[in-house]
């Protein structure tokens, strides 16, 4: 009996793994943003955006802004790592750590904010962390951070819409 083919959500997430080289990840990342909807990668493209070639960066942004769609099971994971980025950015402001990329940070809190947004009202157990990271937008030390702080914003009321 023949294997039945991966779901195409099962596939993407797969080719995007962190055991593949950077140019195999950005050309699936290119691939992958010429689809019409992709579920289940969110998380995996959010952390894309920290990746250490601007190329698969770029890819996955692009991916986020055109193709992604996350699902509702996607909250919970989605919460931790907006969690763990803002404890990231605590951390590196107490302590004045130079290796911390900002802008990357930043990205990734923008975008995991506008995935939560995306979600509505299924991510309402997100407001506690948006409201969190929408408090950076008020540090005038945390300018990287205010573009995300006000999506998250903009997030926290299509929670309740």
């Amino acid at each position: 009996m023949p294997t039945p083919d991966p779901s195409p959500q099962n596939d993407w997430a797969s080719r995007l793994t962190s055991d593949r080289s950077a140019s195999e990840i950005s050309a699936d990342l290119q691939e992958l943003a010429l689809q019409e909807s992709v579920s289940g990668v969110t998380r995996r493209c959010l952390e894309l955006l920290g990746h250490d070639d601007s190329e698969v960066r770029l890819w996955a942004s692009e991916a986020l802004e055109s193709v992604v769609q996350p699902e509702p099971a996607e909250a919970t994971s989605l919460v931790a790592w907006l969690d763990e980025l803002i404890d990231r950015q605590a951390v590196a402001a107490r302590e004045s750590t130079a290796d911390l990329d900002a802008s990357e940070l930043a990205d990734q809190m923008y975008w995991t904010a506008t995935m939560l947004g995306r979600i509505g009202a299924a991510a309402a157990a997100a407001d506690p962390t948006l409201a969190r990271l929408e408090k950076l937008g008020d540090d005038p030390q945390a300018a990287a951070y205010h573009a995300a702080a006000a999506r998250a914003g903009r997030a926290r009321k299509s929670l309740t819409a």
